[in-house]
């Protein structure tokens, strides 16, 4: 199975307060993301984390934080993204016929784009260009999602709109 997601933001205590994230502390928050991470993902499935993993502190870095998930991840860098574990800027793969560009940034220039940066801002923007998604755990539950999932969403998200 594939799945995409972001802005985890593991050990980044601002984000509880930034984001409204409704969780007691940073520590419920990490335990929590990572539950429901490795809740749908299996170790068999392929993740493409869209930026923005983790704030690395001390110990508790990237590796640390990876080794509690499930899946084989394909990290792309997010602005916070400030360690090594995450060189690649975008890329691009091919799923039911489409070309789905994967950034850590909205590109609008692409008629297919899953990103993360905007939170909980939107889910998905649709346009005669084309689509953008919001791939972010902020309006996914905190949940990683399936690429069937978003094209689904898609499908039912009306056009010219933001949902």
């Amino acid at each position: 199975m594939l799945y995409v997601t972001a802005d985890h933001h593991l050990a980044h205590e601002n984000i509880l307060d930034y984001c409204k994230r409704p969780f007691k502390s940073i520590i419920h928050h990490n335990m929590e993301l990572i539950r429901r991470w490795n809740d749908v993902v299996n170790t068999s499935d392929t993740v493409i984390h869209l930026g923005d993993f983790c704030f690395e502190r001390g110990e508790q870095d990237h590796r640390y934080w990876r080794e509690q998930l499930n899946g084989n991840i394909i990290f792309i860098q997010g602005n916070h993204d400030h360690h090594q574990n995450a060189p690649i800027q975008s890329l691009v793969f091919k799923y039911g016929g489409i070309d789905w560009w994967c950034s850590h940034y909205p590109e609008r220039r692409y008629k297919h784009n899953l990103c993360g940066h905007t939170h909980n801002l939107w889910k998905v923007q649709k346009t005669h260009m084309g689509v953008i998604v919001n791939c972010g755990v902020d309006v996914w539950q905190g949940y990683p999602v399936t690429i069937d999932k978003i094209l689904e969403t898609i499908k039912n998200a009306p056009n010219g709109e933001s949902v």
